[in-house]
Parts: C-alpha cells; structure tokens; sequence
C-alpha cells in the first residue's frame, strides 16, 4: 500500500474511534490546542519563575550588604577609628594645599565610612586672611568626640561631649 493510503486510513481510524467514543474531531482538536497551549504556557512560567528566583536571590544578597551597613552606626572607641583609617588610603595620598581639595578629600573619607555603615562628619573652618582648617570628626559609643586630620589620620580626642558646659 502506498503511505498516502496508509496516512488516510489512519487518520479515517482516528476520526472513527474519536466518534465512538462520542467526541467530535474538532473538539478533539480544540482540546489538543488547549492543551499545547497550556503546555507552552507552564513552560513560559517556569522560565519567569527561574528568572525571578535568580532576582530573588541577588536582592537578598544585596540585602545582607546593607544590612551590614544601615543603619550607620558610631565607632566603638578611639581603637576602631584608628584600625578603620589604617584600612582607608585618603591619607596615602599627596598633601593638598587648598581648602576645596581638603574639603574634598575629607567628604570622600565621609562617604567611605557611610559605606561601611559608621557616622562621620567632614568639617571645614575658614578664619579669614587665607587661614582654614579641615577635619574630620566622630563621636564614639561612650560619647567621647574624636577629630582627625585626612591627611595624617592622627586622632585626637577633643572631649566628652556629656561633659560640656551648659551655657
């Protein structure tokens, strides 16, 4: 027999068996499509699904980092100041002799130590006649006030500050 009468008897037997059992050929039809769309559909989802959970998972990695970070916190002490410049290289660097590029300098120390979740402020005092001073400064746990300068990182304690006078 040739195939093409082989092919037509086969599908005459599909349709026939398909109208024994009481289903139209083209519900079956309909269902089959249904059914290769619903097929398409799942794997669609389980693609979205394994995209979401490699997001998921760098959002919580990204989360952790944070974590370590915020909220900003005070230094410990006098000690982990030091231990923290000692890890930082702005004071590596060449000296500056302007006000603006130690200022700059000083708020880039400022945003490093944000970054690694611990409070600081850049501070600059201009005195008239060309004379100013930059430096950068932290209040400690145990309320003690500690100033540095970027370029040396000499910490200095300056005070308590629970123990200021009231005026």
């Amino acid at each position: 027999m040739s195939r093409f009468i082989l092919m037509f008897l086969m599908m005459a037997l599909t349709a026939s068996s398909l109208v024994a059992c009481g289903i139209d050929a083209d519900v079956h039809k309909s269902v089959v499509a249904e059914k290769e769309a619903a097929q398409a559909s799942v794997a669609q989802l389980e693609q979205e699904n394994s995209r979401i959970r490699a997001d998921l998972t760098e959002t919580e990695a990204t989360l952790q980092d944070l974590k370590a970070v915020y909220p900003p916190r005070r230094f410990k002490d006098r000690s982990e100041i030091e231990t923290w410049l000692r890890n930082d290289d702005i004071s590596e660097r060449a000296s500056h002799l302007t006000a603006e590029a130690l200022l700059a300098s000083a708020l880039e120390q400022q945003t490093r130590a944000l970054e690694d979740g611990y409070i600081v402020s850049a501070e600059y005092l201009y005195q008239g006649d060309g004379y100013f001073v930059v430096w950068v400064s932290a209040v400690a746990e145990n309320s003690n006030y500690f100033t540095w300068d970027v370029q040396t990182d000499e910490v200095v304690f300056a005070s308590n500050i629970n123990q200021l006078p009231l005026e």
